[in-house]
């Protein structure tokens, strides 16, 4: 889903001397801005920090050190920073928008909301609000209004590839699987190498169980982003319905092979419990159970994880004169 922190395009004076008096703030934060805008992040912090030190009321060290914060992954302190900007100026729209990506990230949904639906307050043709909002409505799972917070950005701006994206990830949850589609054939259409429009095409023609359309799909997506773990996940499990089972095989090795970030996790996992199926289904038991304990690293699967004092068995001890409780762990199959 679409986040993006925004940074304001100014053209300040650059200086030479980085002496701290109190002519010289609005030189610093042109000097920071620049620094911020290529990506220098540390220098561009210590350059803002240096002004709040001066005047530590001083809105656009503020608010561009609540964007950089929101851009680095420290989004408590970006959520600080941007509202004490807003308590100097509480009219700016893409403070408000950059406090609801910091919001969103913490999972305060709600003051999410909040945040964005002030931005669009302000400025009534935020586009990209609109589309974030209709993220934090899709989290919500309040999906009709998700889909109409999606068609206002799109009547906004016809070109946002986002919200095309995100709207077909709501369609494609209510199972509108062919305006799915659609939606994601306009994102592509708009931005060809989108990997996330192609990703979840292919996961729209794969439940519509077209699979050699969502392998095709699937490979666009890595074209774009080779390390796209899902994607080869995903892959796998198309190549796996139509019984390449070697070709699967190669698809969930490549995407275990893929150090993940800490965010997906979950979908690392996910790779890990696909291959262990195709190692059951081959009758590799052996890496087969062995893989199937990454069960438990899926979110999915968190709820059915139950807390008992005694030790788990995993097939190493011996079980004369002892006892060992079974419980279902996934349902009525289990209990069968």
């Amino acid at each position: 889903m679409s986040r993006r922190a925004l940074i304001p395009k100014r053209k300040l004076p650059i200086p030479t001397n980085l002496s701290v008096k109190k002519n010289q703030v609005e030189p610093l934060i042109g000097q920071g801005l620049a620094l911020h805008q290529q990506g220098k992040f540390k220098e561009a912090q210590a350059i803002y920090e240096q002004v709040l030190a001066i005047h530590p009321n001083h809105f656009d060290a503020l608010q561009l050190l609540g964007a950089l914060f929101n851009q680095t992954n420290q989004y408590t302190k970006s959520v600080d920073f941007l509202t004490r900007a807003l308590q100097v100026n509480p009219n700016h729209a893409s403070c408000y928008y950059n406090r609801g990506l910091a919001l969103q990230q913490l999972k305060h949904l709600d003051d999410a909301l909040t945040s964005y639906d002030k931005a669009i307050s302000i400025k009534s043709d935020y586009a990209e609000a609109y589309t974030n909002r209709g993220n934090v409505l899709q989290e919500l799972k309040h999906f009709d209004e998700a889909i109409t917070s999606y068609d206002k950005a799109i009547s906004i701006n016809p070109n946002l590839v986002q919200a095309y994206s995100n709207l077909g990830n709501v369609l494609k949850y209510l199972k509108r699987l062919d305006e799915a589609l659609e939606s994601y054939d306009r994102a592509i259409s708009i931005n060809p190498d989108y990997a996330e429009a192609y990703y979840n095409r292919g996961l729209t023609l794969q439940e519509l169980k077209h699979f050699d359309e969502a392998i095709k799909s699937y490979d666009q997506a890595i074209r774009i982003n080779p390390i796209y773990i899902e994607a080869y996940s995903n892959r796998g499990n198309a190549l796996k319905e139509l019984r390449r089972l070697e070709e699967a095989l190669e698809s969930y090795e490549i995407a275990i092979s893929i150090k993940p970030a800490n965010n997906t996790m979950f979908n690392y996992a996910e790779a890990h419990w696909n291959l262990s199926l195709l190692h059951l289904l081959l009758g590799n038991f052996k890496d087969g159970w062995q893989g199937y304990e990454w069960r438990w690293k899926k979110d999915s699967f968190t709820s059915h994880k139950r807390s008992f004092q005694q030790p788990l068995w995993l097939g190493i001890e011996y079980l004369q004169n002892k006892t060992i409780l079974l419980y279902a762990e996934q349902g009525l199959g289990d209990v069968i």
